[in-house]
């Protein structure tokens, strides 16, 4: 039988804080706006509405940016601060825990509410929403939609913290999220990111795409969407380790467990059978630039400041590198971020927003063409929103289904990580060849190995 859920309640939060403020945003900002992100939380006990909204009107109190609207301005795009409001939702579910032991599929409009771009001649839409969904037997499952406008992943995760934090009588110190206090800071007199193409089409892993192109990547998407399967690998903390340990044997450079898990992801899953034959393949990383990029308050910045980079790397040079070359190799290639990365991409991306361009500028990365993206947040605190019940025992962020894309999140425990992937059914069925389909914990090392086969 197929569950059924019935919303009970819908009301909006609001932090009772008037402003007329408008507030503009940055060019990052505008290039974020293509996209929203849903965290969806899975709770074994049954989770307060009371409580989860008397927090939530706590946290609009200290990030008031949650409850505003995105509008359209002649420099690109504002926030009005206006207090309109976060949509929360209760509903309850037919469906039990047990009926969710593959969390990651069909989330989106089950579970959490997706968060569109804005689009002229539409009514603004909220930039966060919450909904609460109580499973029959107990357990809820919460999901939180959010505008990519308003900060990247390591700025939700703080503020994940801090709503669970006020939900359990907490005191907190809330990130700067002041655009035009993070713009002085950041952008100060005398820092020169040094010559910058203005006018090129693509620069620093992003593109400008032509409204035909753009056209037919959507095409692309939609179609493939019956094709496509979601994976989610456990990996164990001592398979991490044991793969560490094999690629640094012998060797003066020593790399991380990141470094190794991207290479043997990289390695497998190029190794699958792919379609269109390519000669080089390109890895889309994204970096956290507050290391890189001077004047971040200190209390921390809730804002976009992630990196885009684009390396290509020779299909044959693939196929044949060890892990611990292709390791190293995309280590250095994650190094080229530079320490002003953070000025140069805000200077090219707003001259797409002075061109009116900035609505098909997307990062260089074609799924259909055979690259990858591979996002690796094993150490963000994905698992700390915890109201006082107890933390989550699964965590996820659904993606589109397109190919190749990787994230790597940590695991409830902290033993290991979990491995998310975006494939194909024929690349499932090749990868999950030697598993028979069952969940089991399918090993990290068994992907490099097979890849060199």
């Amino acid at each position: 039988m197929v569950p059924t859920t019935t919303r009970a309640d819908r009301n909006l939060i609001r932090s009772g804080s008037l402003s007329t403020r408008v507030m503009q945003l940055s060019a990052l900002d505008c290039f974020e706006d293509h996209f929203g992100i849903c965290f969806v939380s899975f709770y074994r006990k049954t989770q307060s509405a009371d409580t989860i909204g008397k927090a939530l009107q706590a946290l609009l109190v200290h990030y008031p940016l949650l409850s505003g609207r995105v509008i359209k301005q002649e420099d690109g795009l504002g926030l009005a601060l206006h207090d309109q409001g976060v949509p929360f939702s209760v509903s309850h579910s037919s469906a039990s825990l047990s009926d969710w032991r593959d969390p990651d599929r069909n989330l989106i409009g089950r579970f959490a509410d997706r968060i569109l771009p804005q689009v002229p001649g539409r009514a603004q839409q909220a930039l966060m929403k919450i909904k609460l969904t109580h499973l029959q037997g107990g357990g809820s499952v919460l999901g939180i939609g959010l505008a990519h406008v308003l900060g990247d992943g390591r700025s939700f995760c703080t503020l994940l913290q801090d709503w669970g934090r006020l939900a359990r009588g907490e005191t907190i110190t809330p990130l700067c999220w002041d655009r035009d206090r993070l713009r002085a800071s950041l952008l100060q007199k005398g820092q020169d990111p040094g010559p910058v193409p203005l006018h090129a089409q693509s620069y620093l892993g992003l593109e400008q795409f032509s409204l035909p192109r753009l056209v037919r990547l959507y095409a692309k998407v939609i179609s493939h969407m019956p094709r496509m399967q979601g994976l989610r690998l456990h990996v164990r903390g001592e398979e991490l380790l044991s793969l560490k340990d094999q690629l640094n044997e012998g060797q003066e450079v020593k790399l991380s467990s990141h470094d190794a898990i991207a290479a043997a992801l990289f390695k497998r899953l190029h190794a699958l059978p792919h379609g269109q034959s390519v000669g080089s393949v390109r890895y889309l990383m994204i970096a956290d630039l507050r290391s890189r990029t001077e004047g971040i308050p200190p209390e921390g910045a809730f804002a976009n400041l992630s990196g885009h980079m684009v390396q290509s790397v020779e299909s044959e040079a693939i196929d044949k590198a060890d892990p611990y070359s292709l390791a190293l190799q995309l280590r250095l290639g994650s190094r080229a971020f530079e320490k002003d990365h953070y000025l140069k991409q805000e200077a090219w991306l707003r001259e797409r927003v002075r061109q009116r361009t900035i609505g098909r500028t997307f990062a260089c990365h074609d799924p259909f063409r055979s690259d990858f993206f591979i996002s690796n947040v094993q150490n963000l605190p994905f698992y700390d929103l915890d109201f006082g019940e107890g933390r989550p025992y699964c965590f996820t962020m659904p993606t589109e289904m397109a190919p190749r894309i990787v994230q790597v999140f940590p695991r409830p425990d902290g033993d290991g990580c979990d491995i998310l992937l975006n494939v194909t059914r024929s690349m499932a069925k090749e990868l999950l060849s030697h598993r028979d389909r069952k969940p089991a914990p399918l090993s990290l090392l068994s992907l490099a190995e097979r890849s060199s086969r």
